[in-house]
């Protein structure tokens, strides 16, 4: 069965390495697919990044949760479980979004969507390990908080 299965890989292979491309134009000229347009008319070929942020959860609340940067076109992703001093790269000039960029500097701050919470922090007697602890805090009327 394996050998039938890598017959057919190899035939397909090489009649791909000598069909022309669908999106080769004439002339050679590059063609893209037709890509979903936006409400404005125009296409929209490519949004910046979306992921799921590196150990994020995998399931239950929050799991939903993505590092959406719509408006970084030519932009990717670029930790790795290897590496993850990385977070952001510009594909055509290789400049970052790292562990070192100063992201209190507005013009260093990546676009991305804004997101708003309300954390409820209040003083409140924690018994945690079987000691009462008088000035624990706690969020959103839980500990430990959400």
């Amino acid at each position: 069965m394996y050998l039938i299965d890598r017959f057919w890989i190899c035939i397909t292979y090489v009649l791909s390495c000598l069909t022309p491309s669908p999106f080769k134009g004439i002339g050679g000229v590059e063609q893209a697919p037709f890509l979903a347009s936006s409400g404005s008319g125009s296409l929209h070929h490519r949004n910046g990044p979306i992921f799921k942020p590196p150990g994020g959860r995998l399931r239950g609340p929050g799991s939903n949760f993505t590092c959406e940067y719509p408006q970084m076109v030519g932009w990717s992703f670029c930790s790795t479980p290897e590496n993850r001093a990385c977070w952001l790269r510009n594909d055509e000039t290789g400049a970052e979004y790292n562990i070192t960029t100063d992201y209190e500097d507005n013009n260093q701050t990546p676009t991305g969507i804004t997101r708003n919470y309300v954390i409820d922090l209040t003083d409140h007697k924690i018994n945690a390990d079987g000691l009462d602890f008088p000035e624990g805090k706690i969020f959103n009327k839980t500990y430990p908080g959400p």
